[in-house]
């Protein structure tokens, strides 16, 4: 039977403030010997917690990981031999302090014992005063080994980072700058160059672009004055070439003296915010643009439906083909109205639609455009609810989606579009069974120019324009990152109703 850890702190020689107890496992299978080690430890105000054999304290060293084992050599079923070498082998507890106790003294036992990992022989009968200062000097150099590990580790961890972490002073000069950090600084004109030494002192503002020095020295500053102050920036850190980067700085107190904390990030990947107002500025362009050729381009599609109507009141016209022809250029006035919206930023109107009548309209006009070899199919689940929707922007929607699914088959393979009650709304998705997405594309899909075809003049507008169909409804697009094989994007928009 185990006996229950106990806690005295009579000396408090090994417990001090708050830290915690130390642990001390101490295995013997003799009762009166376990009775006057704990009498012995007592004093030492650690937890203690007893094992009858080498068995039971491997189970009890891994559930308690203690600060010290002591063992006594002569046990059944594993010996303290035994014992030691099975806890230096285990790698979650393996720098645990040993000590091994034993009556035999002699020369070959301490070797053997020290051979198997034990950091300290003692012989009994022992000295009382003398065990337990062992212990407690072992019990320490532990403590502090530990503490050396996890130092190294979290250095270790910091160097590796993929991005920069920075410490600061009181006064935002560089105290210290991990490798991520150095090497987008690489190379830096003299006297800025990267050795350690020379990060020493260097105010952090003085390493970014000298148009942006002002502005990051009084970021900085203000974070100087309130312990717990969080600020986020972006920058241009100098180098060659210069690094865009998003910065999280925070300060908090360093024994009696504020010091501050950055996180810097690589933001080359995605725009920065001068970028996104760029960005704004020809979406605005792009409004005016759509406002000049609509108007253009919906005239001369209704000069193209008189014609067909004319051709279709004769004798013997061909209906299918002029059906079809009519269809196309109705939905491409609707298309070009909707791109008027767009550039200028508003909505059109919203009806109340059914998701299966409309999916089967689009399924049949959007077999049109397909090659042969790639297949469209519908799935709809029953008795979905409706959804209030600009029916133009949706249409749009589904066939930029579509598109996207075809280009990326090849001419050959099979699509599915299907819609499904999820969360009081209704998801449209769009799958398909070719080579799929790059994660780190997927991530970023529905950015503006972000896109998989570069090669053929692709510019990522169509997902751009699916995920503000969304939003601009109160809905939200995603792509399913375990969907295999292919790519499956889900549009997911609100009920127009609660979904009871």
């Amino acid at each position: 039977m185990t006996t229950a850890p106990e806690n005295r702190s009579s000396d408090q020689m090994l417990h001090h403030g708050d830290a915690p107890a130390p642990v001390l496992l101490v295995a013997d299978d003799d009762p009166i010997s376990r009775q006057v080690l704990r009498d012995v430890l007592r004093p030492l105000g650690a937890t203690l917690v007893f094992a009858h054999d080498g068995e039971e304290a491997l189970r009890l060293a891994e559930h308690f990981a203690p600060d010290l084992v002591l063992l006594d050599v002569m046990m059944p079923v594993l010996n303290g031999f035994e014992t030691a070498e099975r806890l230096r082998g285990d790698l979650a507890i393996g720098d645990v302090p040993i000590i091994l106790l034993s009556a035999c003294n002699s020369r070959e036992h301490r070797l053997r014992g020290l051979a198997a990992g034990a950091d300290d022989f003692i012989a009994k009968p022992f000295d009382r005063e003398e065990l337990r200062a062992r212990v407690s000097t072992a019990c320490r150099l532990g403590r502090a080994r530990r503490d050396v590990g996890r130092r190294r580790q979290f250095e270790q961890l910091v160097s590796q980072a993929p991005d920069g972490i920075v410490l600061l002073d009181d006064t935002t000069r560089v105290v210290f700058a991990n490798k991520a950090m150095r090497a987008w600084l690489t190379p830096l004109p003299d006297p800025m160059r990267l050795a350690t030494a020379a990060w020493e002192g260097v105010p952090f503002a003085d390493l970014v672009v000298a148009q942006e020095q002002g502005t990051v020295r009084e970021l900085l500053t203000s974070l100087t004055t309130t312990p717990g102050a969080v600020v986020r920036f972006e920058a241009m850190l100098r180098g060659l070439p210069t690094v865009s980067v998003e910065i999280n700085a925070s300060s908090a107190m360093s024994g009696d003296r504020l010091s501050c904390t950055l996180v810097v990030r690589d933001i080359r990947g995605r725009p920065t915010s001068a970028q996104h107002a760029s960005l704004s500025g020809a979406f605005g362009s792009l409004g005016r643009l759509a406002a000049e050729v609509t108007h253009d381009v919906a005239g001369l599609l209704a000069v193209v439906q008189d014609c067909l109507l004319s051709v279709a009141a004769r004798e013997g016209a061909p209906l299918r083909e002029l059906t079809a022809a009519q269809s196309a250029t109705s939905r491409a006035t609707r298309l070009t109205r909707s791109l008027l919206r767009y550039g200028r930023y508003s909505a059109g109107i919203r009806e109340r639609i059914a998701v299966e009548p409309f999916l089967q309209t689009q399924a049949a006009f959007l077999t049109n455009i397909l090659p042969a070899h790639v297949m469209l199919d519908v799935d709809v689940a029953p008795d979905l609810p409706t959804v209030l929707i600009d029916v133009a922007q949706l249409e749009q929607a589904l066939l930029n989606l579509v598109l996207n699914a075809r280009n990326a088959l090849g001419g050959k393979g099979r699509i599915t579009v299907s819609a499904t009650l999820e969360a009081g709304g209704v998801a449209l998705a769009v799958a398909d069974d070719g080579p799929g997405l790059a994660p780190y594309v997927a991530a970023r899909l529905g950015q503006p120019y972000v896109t998989t075809r570069h090669e053929t003049g692709g510019t990522g507008l169509g997902i751009t324009a699916v995920r503000r169909c969304a939003e601009s409804h109160g809905g939200t697009l995603r792509v399913e990152e375990e969907h295999s094989p292919g790519a499956k994007f889900v549009l997911w928009l609100p009920a127009s109703e609660p979904v009871v």
